[in-house]
């Protein structure tokens, strides 16, 4: 999905990355995973096109080990690296969903593995003036 302009219903891009194509490919063959391709695929991303792209960027994450790895890469612009339930959490404070303890709820029924930190983390924060 390619993002759409600022002020617009969903001003989001969603991409596929190389090793995002390569994990499905596997899965769809029945072929070991590349390992860490999450994480490899997010900071090859940010460090190949959010320069050009400009910032900030979201990053939505359930691996605990995302924002150090991401706070190494010397990424150069704003990056928000939110968990999945920190993310609800603001989207409820935004007006965008009505609930998102509710929300949480469904999806870890659904997955009992998910992670429960609602933690947010700004890499390369604005100064404050």
């Amino acid at each position: 999905m390619r993002g759409r302009p600022p002020g617009a219903n969903a001003p989001v891009e969603v991409v596929e990355t190389e090793i995002g194509g390569l994990y499905r490919i596997a899965l769809e063959q029945g072929l070991p995973r590349p390992r860490n391709a999450g994480e490899i695929g997010i900071a090859t991303w940010l460090a190949e096109n959010l320069t050009e792209i400009g910032g900030p960027a979201l990053v939505v994450y359930e691996n605990g080990r995302v924002p150090d790895m991401l706070s190494r890469e010397d990424v150069a612009a704003v990056v928000a690296v939110a968990t999945t339930r920190n993310m609800l959490r603001m989207a409820q404070e935004e007006g965008i969903i009505p609930n998102a303890e509710g929300l949480w709820a469904r999806i870890t029924a659904l997955l009992p593995t998910a992670n429960p930190a609602a933690n947010l983390t700004i890499i390369n924060p604005v100064p404050s003036s």
